[in-house]
């Protein structure tokens, strides 16, 4: 209960007005008798400090509140809202996001946090927080405020980041089949030790950054950068990938529209793999609050290091969709159609993939991501050695998870598991690949 001896001479003021206030309203004050007070909590008397913009009083209660109960969500809601008044923003992040491990259906914890993450100008997380907080059962009228939010983000972003470092075990790095001889022209020949299946660990960094300006209300750039690559300590599978994009954004109500230029260059093994320049649409809509759909379409020349018979154009589309399931989860997928031409025609493919996934964030901290995928990969001409023409199709199955609670300069560690199957017509390519990351992710 309230100690008279601890608070403030404003909260016994704010104190005697509610007070004064209940025994106004009393049908027996009304008749001239005394009134029975009712005495109020600690936790009331930082509520009536708040809402009257006392903010030290009522951290000075809270403080003392938290000492006895540091677990307490009510006390840590309110000293993030006071956080919040306080633009201390950093704090009150860490308070919602401390409740929403305890309480990861808490619907109006993820709108506060959400509105904190927007305070600080950290649109890609505010946005996801909204976007689950909308899920909730809210009003029209705090649903209307989200909207405004969410289109206000879409506006004002400027930066985005991401970053994620894995130590990676795998079982078979280099894709290789787990046979020991394969047949060429009729005769069969003895794979070697690097060419068949076997493991490794390597150290895997996925990078990225986006910078946007304006140009006008309605027109921004966009300059991005992505980097991916898997190192196994400088054999024939070290694998990078350095992809950059340039081109303007416009932007509609629900929607936007992006015509970039784009290019790529991969190495592998150490060594100029091929490179890619050339373009492409992208564009997402929102038909409702809850509902994002994106697609892309892409052309671009690619070149090969020598040989130079798989050098070709390449053509892409793809449609994807995300979907708030309510507070805490959502799902996603989509499907995409990729053409790759080729001086010779064993080179040149035809692949499609279809892809879900289900995210959720559970209780205890951890969050769970689960991605199914399905691909198939078409080749125009058999190739002569083999005497079939290849045709692969691959399950790859990827589960992931993260722990909220821990947060290290904002990195948060992560484990995944990757599994990959790829059954081929032609024996050299079909493999089975198991692959485990072990590290860290930052989302800006």
């Amino acid at each position: 209960m309230f100690d008279p001896r601890r608070p403030s001479a404003i909260a016994w003021f704010v104190l005697a007005a509610a007070l004064i206030g209940l025994a106004a309203a009393s049908p027996a004050a009304a008749q001239g008798t005394t009134a029975s007070r009712t005495p109020i909590s600690e936790l009331q008397a930082a509520q009536l400090l708040f809402k009257a913009g006392h903010l030290a009083e009522a951290k000075r209660v809270l403080a003392d509140l938290e000492r006895a109960s540091p677990n307490d969500n009510e006390v840590q809601f309110l000293l993030g809202l006071v956080s919040v008044e306080e633009k201390n923003y950093a704090d009150a992040i860490h308070r919602f996001r401390a409740i929403l491990v305890r309480e990861p259906k808490a619907a109006r914890v993820r709108l506060e946090l959400a509105r904190a993450f927007f305070l600080a100008k950290d649109y890609d997380n505010a946005e996801r927080q909204f976007r689950l907080a909308r899920a909730g059962d809210l009003s029209p009228a705090v649903e209307a405020n989200i909207d405004q939010y969410l289109g206000a983000i879409r506006r004002q972003r400027r930066w985005s980041y991401n970053l994620s470092l894995a130590l990676v075990p795998d079982t078979n790095e280099g894709a290789g089949p787990n046979v020991g001889t394969v047949s060429l022209f009729g005769l069969p020949f003895e794979l070697s030790a690097s060419a068949r299946q076997h493991s490794g660990l390597g150290a895997a960094v996925d990078a990225g950054a986006e910078w946007s300006p304006p140009i006008t209300k309605t027109v921004r750039a966009r300059v991005g950068l992505q980097l991916d690559s898997i190192d196994y300590g400088q054999t024939a599978f070290d694998d990078t990938t350095l992809a950059a994009y340039v081109g303007p954004q416009f932007l509609g109500k629900r929607w936007d529209v992006s015509p970039l230029a784009a290019g790529f260059e991969r190495w592998y093994g150490g060594r100029f793999y091929n490179e890619g320049l050339g373009g492409s649409l992208q564009g997402d809509f929102y038909p409702m609050s809850r509902l994002g759909l994106n697609g892309v379409i892409g052309v671009q020349t690619v070149s090969f290091r020598p040989p130079k018979s798989q050098d070709g154009l390449s053509l892409s589309g793809s449609l994807g969709f995300l979907y708030t399931l309510d507070v805490r989860s959502a799902v996603s997928g989509g499907v995409s159609v990729s053409r790759q031409q080729a001086q010779s025609a064993v080179f040149a493919n035809t692949a499609s993939q279809v892809r879900l996934g289900y995210a959720c964030d559970l209780p205890f901290g951890y969050s769970v991501l689960i991605q199914p995928s399905y691909a198939w990969i078409d080749y125009d001409q058999a190739e002569a050695a083999f005497g079939v023409r290849r045709r692969d199709r691959q399950w790859q199955g990827q589960v992931s998870i993260l722990n909220r609670r821990i947060d290290i300069y904002g990195f948060t560690p992560q484990l995944s598991y990757i599994h990959t199957q790829n059954a081929s017509d032609i024996r050299l390519y079909a493999y089975e690949r198991d692959q485990i990351r072990i590290g860290v992710t930052r989302q800006f």
